[in-house]
């Protein structure tokens, strides 16, 4: 019977994440700080809304969501991490 053959052995190397990196792949998994719309979304049919999410350390990231809620929803995105 043939043995089967090994592949090549590749060490391990964890990928250091950016700060941009960290907040694009884990921000959802942060606990929620605030969340705020603005008043009188309904009738005006455009809306911002702020999502806050606090760090392990005490930092806060917040994410800007420009949404349009007439035809094409989210319009725009901006984050920020605060520290």
């Amino acid at each position: 019977m043939a043995q089967k053959k090994k592949g090549k052995v590749v060490p391990f190397r964890p990928v250091a994440l950016t700060a941009e990196n960290y907040i694009k792949n884990q921000a959802r998994s942060l606990p929620l700080h605030e969340c705020l719309i603005t008043e009188e979304w309904e009738s005006a049919g455009i809306c911002s809304i702020l999502i806050a999410r606090r760090h392990v350390t005490g930092n806060i990231t917040v994410g800007k969501y420009l949404c349009l809620m007439t035809m094409t929803g989210t319009m725009m995105t901006t984050t920020w991490k605060i520290c």
